[in-house]
């Protein structure tokens, strides 16, 4: 089949997979099930039905089976093996850890080996009971090794995982460097990061020592180890972060502009602004949340603050069909948006659009990047310095 007729068929195939996948509201009520069974008959009424079980315990069959029937229809979509092949080695991986723990514990490990890999589960029990490399290229020979000598110097399992985890995305980074597709090489950029920002966090909350760390990290991402240290050592594991590619994730305002943007998603269950709400303050979760809240629960602390901000500014006229607190002496409206209330932010900002005129929007200065991005050039934002504001207000 010609690559333009295989692009379309492709992703036509893939769309009727993404339709059968349990949508959101399926796994609300599966969580609310009474008991196993109950939820079970909800899995068993989506398209992992199709395999059949005879006990409730034994839900992993249907999901492994529904997996690896993916796998196998995308590799028919994916003339490439290797292109495939590297979202497989994980699976592969796994096995040899178990394949490891098995050897060395001499208790079977077949229910804990899982299809999807590169290698058919059984070829690849066979081959490493007898070492044959060879037939397994993607496994490296070394770290399988130095796994089996860790443990058996320290009696301590997490280094088996750790080694292979760490040979895993050394397998994968190389693999899709010599695809030579960039997409696929990001996105196992990507998934190192995120499993070290995994490992990072779990090592912090627990408050394991750095060593721990070090050993947990994985190659391949874009976050140098030196900065996921700092991070660990930092006492705030979050705000040293910002320096990183992922820094805008680490910024409480960024869910604000999400949900500034959201349009609920291709099956509409995401949450979204649809006028269903008046006001929707969004507060971050942090010292500057807790002290807006205090803001919002005091009405002569807020009356104060307008009172600041309206100096120099001209009553707003509340015959005017669009949401202002104010006017500049030009006649410009201005909103008082330091409350984050993103309805009335959405109402202002459409409003200056239709009527294709300017407006000032007044807010904090952790909040101005956000709202100058959803905002556009239309909107001029002024800020209210947080450090001075809650000095004055709430020393």
């Amino acid at each position: 089949m010609a690559k333009e007729r295989i692009y379309p068929f492709a992703v036509a195939s893939v769309r009727s997979m993404e339709n059968k996948l349990l949508t959101k509201q399926k796994l609300l009520q599966m969580a609310e099930a009474k008991d196993a069974e109950e939820a079970l008959r909800f899995l068993q009424d989506s398209d992992y039905g199709k395999t059949q079980i005879g006990d409730v315990h034994e839900f992993e069959t249907m999901i492994q089976a529904n997996l690896e029937e993916a796998y196998q229809a995308m590799g028919k979509l994916i003339p490439n093996e290797v292109f495939m092949d590297i979202f497989r080695f994980k699976n592969d991986y796994h096995n040899v850890k178990v394949l490891i723990k098995e050897e060395i514990s001499k208790v079977n490990g077949r229910k804990f080996l899982i299809q999807g890999g590169s290698i058919p589960v059984e070829d690849l029990r066979k081959f490493f009971r007898e070492r044959n490399y060879m037939e397994m290229p993607c496994i490296d020979e070394k770290a399988v090794e130095e796994a089996i000598e860790l443990y058996a110097k320290t009696k301590n399992g997490r280094y088996i995982d750790t080694t292979l985890d760490r040979a895993c995305f050394r397998v994968m980074s190389d693999a899709a460097e010599k695809l030579g597709i960039p997409y696929v090489a990001t996105y196992v950029r990507k998934l190192a990061d995120i499993t070290n920002l995994k490992t990072l966090y779990r090592i912090y909350t627990l408050k394991r020592t750095e060593q721990e760390l070090t050993e947990g990290l994985v190659p391949g991402g874009e976050i140098s180890t030196e900065a996921l240290l700092h991070a660990f050592k930092s006492d705030n594991a979050t705000a040293a972060l910002k320096e990183t590619g992922y820094g805008r994730l680490c910024d409480s305002m960024e869910l604000g502009y999400q949900i500034l943007t959201s349009t609920g998603g291709v099956k509409h269950d995401y949450f979204m602004l649809d006028g269903s709400y008046d006001h929707f303050y969004f507060l971050t979760n942090d010292h500057q949340g807790e002290v807006i809240l205090a803001l919002l629960c005091d009405p002569v602390k807020t009356a104060e603050l307008d009172r600041i901000l309206s100096q120099g500014l001209y009553a707003g006229n509340p015959g005017r069909a669009m949401e202002q607190d104010a006017a500049e002496p030009d006649g410009t409206p201005v909103l008082f948006g330091y409350f984050c209330d993103l309805p009335r932010i959405v109402r202002f900002n459409t409003a200056l659009e239709l009527m294709e005129r300017p407006g000032t929007l007044i807010c904090f200065d952790f909040q101005a990047d956000v709202l100058r991005r959803y905002c556009g050039g239309r909107v001029r934002l002024q800020t209210i310095d947080f450090t001075k504001f809650e000095g004055r207000l709430f020393p």
